[in-house]
């Protein structure tokens, strides 16, 4: 899409040809996730057949609200939420001053889902009719967890994870990873290795052959080792910076995972919670109260590291008026003009 500010769009950093929002709206095919499809099969042929190495880095908008109804695959989430005799409406949990759906029982938001797993199942037999497929590195991954928390249920449901999009619960940022790549990874292995999307930008530099750029992935670390099951990684600890308020009822916060321990930080309220993920992985029991040398640690941790990094840090803003958000009027409200 079109950026706002010189310099940011693709085209300024490094990708050769993008397709645009503009491109989008023009586009016969009705669903964006087909457009998207189409243009990037017909972007890999054109390479192909030039004998071309290639990247493409395909966004897709699913799954994402508005929540809708992908035509081809409605009528078969449906029918499966009848054969399984679930309720439409899904029990929710209470998450601070918000609620998380705990069912996946939306066939809008599964159809969705089907529509990205037939669009990336195209692209797969596409490189294999291509001959290019034992060479072609894929790697699928999300940016967030599901929108599951907000005021009110949200569409989908990351259990057993604990709430979704916008929190740094797992169900937040534990997302799906799968790398594809014949040549070099054997199909069906299971990994249990931490990672984070840092690490993508130096591990297909590593495998194309291409010299590491330490200043631009400081925080990632290559995971060829790890996925050819040669070596593993020495990395054990996990930092998130999120100081912000959030659609989804989160407020600003931060956190870190140090092997299987995880620290929560709340600013609004100061709190911590600490959590063993590896006991708990659906982090049920704050451990905080009964851990405190854990939490001392972990939290200084987390401070050096954001005192090292510039992460700017909540403050206090004195001029909220809690009145003013329900819309009632505070007594320093004058009804002069």
């Amino acid at each position: 899409m079109e950026s706002a500010k010189p310099g940011l769009d693709p085209l300024s950093r490094g990708f050769e040809e993008y397709y645009s929002a503009l491109e989008m709206r023009r586009a016969k095919k009705p669903v964006v996730t087909d457009s998207l499809t189409k243009y990037t099969s017909d972007f890999i042929i054109r390479k192909a057949k030039q004998n071309k190495p290639f990247i493409a880095f395909l966004s897709y908008y699913d799954v994402h609200t508005p929540i809708y109804e992908y035509p081809d695959l409605i009528n078969h989430y449906k029918d499966k939420l009848r054969t399984a005799g679930e309720g439409l409406e899904s029990p929710v949990v209470a998450e601070h001053s918000g609620v998380t759906r705990t069912v996946q029982n939306n066939p809008q938001y599964a159809s969705m889902v089907g529509a990205v797993d037939k669009s990336v199942g195209s692209i797969q037999r596409l490189l294999k009719t291509l001959g290019i497929e034992k060479n072609t590195i894929i790697v699928f991954t999300s940016d967030n967890g599901g929108l599951a928390t907000s005021k009110k249920a949200g569409p989908t449901s990351n259990a057993p994870y604990r709430s979704g999009k916008g929190w740094l619960y797992e169900g937040g940022i534990r997302v799906p990873l799968i790398v594809k790549y014949p040549a070099e990874i054997k199909a069906s292995a299971i990994c249990r290795v931490p990672t984070m999307s840092t690490d993508f930008y130096p591990t297909i530099l590593q495998w194309a052959g291409l010299p590491s750029h330490p200043e631009l992935h400081k925080d990632g670390v290559s995971l060829v080792p790890l996925l050819k099951q040669t070596g593993t990684l020495s990395r054990t600890d996990f930092y998130w910076h999120y100081p912000h308020y959030h659609g989804s009822t989160w407020t600003p916060g931060a956190a870190i995972r140090s092997g299987d321990w995880k620290l929560i930080v709340f600013y609004e309220t100061d709190t911590y919670e600490l959590y063993n993920l590896k006991e708990d992985p659906s982090e049920k029991q704050d451990l905080a109260v009964r851990k405190p040398e854990i939490v001392k640690q972990l939290k200084e941790k987390l401070e050096k590291w954001q005192k090292n990094c510039g992460a700017r840090l909540p403050v206090v803003n004195n001029e909220y008026d809690p009145l003013r958000k329900t819309g009632q009027q505070s007594s320093n409200d004058s009804n002069e003009l």
